[in-house]
């Protein structure tokens, strides 16, 4: 079960208004999220499960939302770093937040070989996405040299001939 980003919004302010005491927080209901938004929200409640925001009250709440308790959202969670490690890889931030949680929590009872697994994956994951913010990856949108015409310095006149 993959929730909506309006689930998500809506299990946020929740879990925002009834476990922390915050009516304040809301999220904007009225605007689709942006992708980064969704990616960040999602975030957010990994890390919330992760340090284990369930209580009674909580999931009753969010059962007479329609949305899933803490314990079906943990179970989503589990679901997902037991697919992580099946697959061998991390594919995005989001995964590597999960894996990250997973393996540094404590919470979680990793077999050794799981574990050794997932810090492999964090460090390929690391390299991958440092070698992608390599100054040649960003080729085409670097400033030009100071002594060319576009950067507004005087360039050398032609030689009349």
């Amino acid at each position: 079960m993959r929730l909506t980003p309006e689930q998500l919004m809506n299990w946020w302010q929740i879990v925002m208004r009834s476990h922390f005491n915050n009516p304040s927080y809301t999220v904007d209901t009225k605007r689709p999220m942006s992708k980064q938004e969704i990616a960040s929200m999602r975030q957010a409640i990994n890390e919330l499960l992760t340090a284990g925001v369930g209580s009674y009250q909580l999931d009753e709440e969010l059962r007479a939302a329609g949305l899933p308790d803490t314990d079906a959202m943990e179970e989503m969670l589990r679901r997902k770093e037991k697919a992580i490690i099946r697959r061998g890889s991390i594919r995005n931030d989001e995964e590597y937040d999960i894996a990250n949680e997973a393996l540094n929590s404590g919470i979680n009872d990793l077999s050794k070989k799981a574990a050794a697994a997932l810090a492999t994956m964090i460090d390929e994951y690391q390299r991958r996405m440092s070698a992608n913010t390599s100054p040649r990856s960003n080729a085409g949108i670097l400033p030009p040299p100071d002594d060319s015409p576009a950067s507004g310095a005087p360039s050398t006149p032609e030689p009349r001939g």
